[in-house]
C-alpha cells in the first residue's frame, strides 16, 4: 500500500481506540490493555462519559489523518467492522469489543 499524505500525527508505540460512540465495555478494555502494555490510548472522539480515562486525544481528524492513526498503531481497539477492516489492510493487530454480537465482524 503507498504512503498516506501528511505528517504523523502521534510518535512512539499507542493503542488506537475507535468506536463512533461511548461504549463502556471498549473503554474499559482499551484502559486495561494501555497497562499491560505499556502504551498510551489515543481516541479520536470525545464523550463526556469517557472525562476519566487519561487517553490522549486527537479530535481534528479527518479521514486521511484517521487512517494515518490506525495504520501507525500497535494495537486497535474497537467495536468498528470499518476499523477492523482497516486494521487487517493495514496489518495492524487489533481486539474486537463484543466482535460475535455484529455478523460482519463475527463473520
Amino acid at each position: 500500500m503507498s504512503e498516506i499524505p501528511g505528517r504523523r500525527l502521534a510518535q512512539g508505540d499507542y493503542i488506537l481506540l475507535y468506536v463512533p460512540y461511548y461504549k463502556r465495555s471498549v473503554y474499559d478494555m482499551a484502559y486495561y490493555l494501555s497497562g499491560k502494555l505499556g502504551m498510551p490510548v489515543i481516541v479520536t472522539q470525545f464523550f463526556l462519559k469517557a472525562c476519566r480515562y487519561p487517553f490522549r486525544k486527537h479530535l481534528d481528524v479527518g479521514p486521511w489523518e484517521f487512517l494515518e492513526l490506525l495504520r501507525n498503531a500497535r494495537l486497535v481497539v474497537s467495536g468498528s467492522f470499518h476499523a477492523l477492516v482497516f486494521s487487517t489492510l493495514f496489518h495492524v493487530p487489533f481486539w474486537a469489543v463484543n466482535g460475535d454480537k455484529d455478523n460482519r465482524i463475527n463473520n
